[in-house]
């Protein structure tokens, strides 16, 4: 029996041949591993950081990330070099994304800010948006990659903000500075990546892993020399447990990125870092189950439902088994005119009041102190979630193929999570409550609420959105049709 190739080819022009996603188990396999290792990379790192200094980490974490990657590359020994240029650039995006980018993230990390939730956001859903986006290579490709990149964000964020009441999450509000340098580090991660699923061809793929595999241990060294971390330290955290599991999951993130990068494409590691908050709720979830070890802060329901919408994203981000298109339709221009006017409709609600916040507490003084505003919809997942969805139909519909039973499935899955995490807040910290208050809400001497409010546009973007998906499958449940349709692909 003929066994199934890792790899399949294609061509490319004068006989060259350029590899393409894997029929195996293998992209699957790597992106479970990447989701659950960046879920461990971030509870350990963060571990870590009570005990280390930010450069013991990051050094520690770049050694890890060069040996995760060198052990994926794949063999060195015949290696040609076309020119310098084609070692230099590998090098010095695998120090930037795998040395610099954490390095960016730990020094701008304190003991008890930002918080959790805003750094796992930050520093896992926003580089998978980041990466989704930066894959975009064609005008056409535009629309899908925004797409997933909005549910993808808004699924993970209704899952942090979920995580207690009142939350912690409140993005850009607190500690701007550090959380845009977090961000910037999520552009230097994902270019390195974007680049990578650029030479498929086994040697160039080779050369440039190992490239960068090579430029991320020589950052390392650089930063323990600037930061002056030296051998008593790093044997210190030779020495620790907790720091043998940070490295550990880092190598295991670094090499599974990388499979599949190689395998699917940057655009399925995208949609993988919309997962990791996810499976840490699903941790705390295990251990409500087995041994509780305090309260359950945990909203159940919002937050699964969060999690459905990601994983939605992360199935869309998914690219498409090119033996499994079937014919292209005809531009489906019912489907893109609704789910046009569903985008509109979102965007309107991005404007308009959704929920409103009452706040009650006492100041320093001893003063009561009360206050109520309105949050738009732009503070809310709700309102993001209708215009993910709405632009997932619209890219679709202007695709003209037919959509797969399991984007179908995941598609209709994110439309039933909606009602629960609509009215989820995206911040509960603002700039004009007194900080005096703030501090104390979820204690006795301070509390939060928030009421719902109207929010009709944002109904019609999803019953938009839902229409375009119900003519989209009703259109590619008609007989088979030939024709010259457009060729987009929203993969």
């Amino acid at each position: 029996m003929r066994k199934t190739p890792q790899h399949t080819t294609r061509s490319e022009g004068k006989g060259r041949a350029r590899s393409g996603p894997s029929p195996s188990f293998a992209p699957a396999l790597a992106a479970i591993v990447l989701v659950l290792a960046s879920a461990m990379q971030f509870a350990f790192g963060t571990e870590a950081l009570r005990t280390f200094s930010g450069g013991t980490v990051v050094v520690v974490g770049g050694i890890a990330a060069f040996i995760g990657v060198i052990a994926v590359a794949g063999p060195a020994v015949k290696l040609t070099v076309r020119s310098p240029m084609a070692v230099v650039v590998p090098f010095v995006l695998g120090a930037l994304a795998l040395v610099a980018a954490p390095a960016l993230v730990m020094f701008h990390r304190y003991s008890d800010a930002p918080s959790g939730s805003e750094v796992l956001f930050l520093t896992t859903a926003v580089w998978g948006g980041v990466l989704a986006v930066l894959t975009t290579r064609r005008w056409r490709d535009a629309p899908p990659r925004l797409a997933i990149a909005v549910l993808g964000l808004s699924g993970a964020a209704a899952v942090v903000a979920n995580w207690e009441r009142p939350s912690s999450f409140s993005p850009f509000v607190r500690h701007t500075t550090e959380q845009v340098w977090m961000v910037v580090a999520g552009v230097l991660w994902a270019v390195l990546w974007v680049r990578m699923a650029r030479d498929r061809d086994a040697q160039e793929s080779t050369r440039f892993a190992v490239s960068a595999a090579a430029g991320a241990l020589v950052g390392a060294v650089v930063l323990a020399l600037g930061q002056r971390v030296g051998v008593s330290e790093l044997a210190h955290a030779a020495s620790s447990p907790g720091m043998w599991a940070f490295g550990l999951s880092v190598a295991a993130v670094s090499a599974a990125t990388v499979t599949l990068v190689r395998t699917a494409g940057a655009e399925a590691v995208a949609g993988a870092y919309f997962l990791p908050a996810s499976a840490l709720t699903a941790v705390t979830f295990v251990e409500q189950a087995t041994t509780p070890l305090g309260p359950q802060p945990v909203q159940v329901a919002p937050a699964l439902a969060g999690s459905v919408v990601a994983l939605a994203a992360c199935v869309f981000a998914w690219p498409r088994p090119e033996r499994a298109n079937g014919p292209a339709l005809h531009p489906v221009h019912s489907a893109t005119v609704v789910s046009v006017l569903g985008v509109v409709a979102a965007l309107v609600g991005m404007a308009l009041p959704a929920l409103e916040a009452n706040v009650a507490g006492m100041r320093s003084s001893g003063a009561h102190f009360a206050a109520s505003y309105v949050m738009r919809g732009y503070e809310v997942a709700g309102t993001w979630l209708a215009l993910g969805l709405a632009l997932c139909v619209l890219a679709q519909s202007m695709s003209g193929w037919r959509l797969q039973p399991g984007r179908a499935v995941a598609l209709v899955a994110a439309f039933l999570a909606w009602p629960l995490v609509w009215s989820t807040p995206l911040h509960t910290l603002t700039r004009f409550i007194p900080y005096e208050v703030q501090v104390d809400l979820g204690s006795e001497f301070a509390s939060i609420s928030f009421d719902t409010l109207p929010i009709p546009a944002t109904l019609v973007a999803v019953a938009g959105a839902a229409a375009g998906l119900a003519l989209l499958l009703l259109r590619q449940n008609r007989p088979a049709e030939t024709g010259t349709g457009s060729r987009g692909d929203i993969s």
